[in-house]
């Protein structure tokens, strides 16, 4: 399995990491992310990483036209994309990673369809 991601570094002075969730529990995490997404086989978990990413982020801001209004692509890579969601006039933001695991296939009811999976997450204050 390739390491965890770094957190990504303040975009200025005057910012600072504030929470983060990484590898501590990520297997367990990320095998039932993927026996979830095989039970209840809604497509979105299977080929859309935006969504699956602002299902997480709606349950830390307060919903899921909050997350949704938010998010942004700030990375993309075969097999990993990563989103910042921030609210306007807002001095709080959340970096989210998300990912399809090439091991997770073994573990698939179908190794052709890998959940996308959040592989980390960072919160970001800034005093503005």
């Amino acid at each position: 399995m390739p390491p965890p991601p770094d957190p990504p570094l303040p975009d200025d002075d005057n910012c600072e990491l504030t929470r983060g969730t990484g590898p501590a529990l990520m297997n367990a995490a990320l095998l039932q992310a993927q026996s979830a997404a095989d039970r209840d086989q809604a497509q979105w978990r299977f080929n859309d990483p935006r969504r699956a990413a602002a299902t997480f982020l709606a349950e830390q801001v307060g919903g899921m036209q909050a997350a949704m209004r938010g998010i942004r692509n700030i990375h993309s890579a075969r097999g990993r994309v990563v989103y910042r969601w921030s609210a306007r006039g807002r001095r709080r933001s959340i970096v989210v990673v998300m990912s399809r695991p090439y091991w997770l296939s073994f573990y698939a009811r179908d190794p052709k369809q890998v959940a996308w999976v959040v592989l980390a997450s960072w919160e970001k204050e800034c005093d503005k």
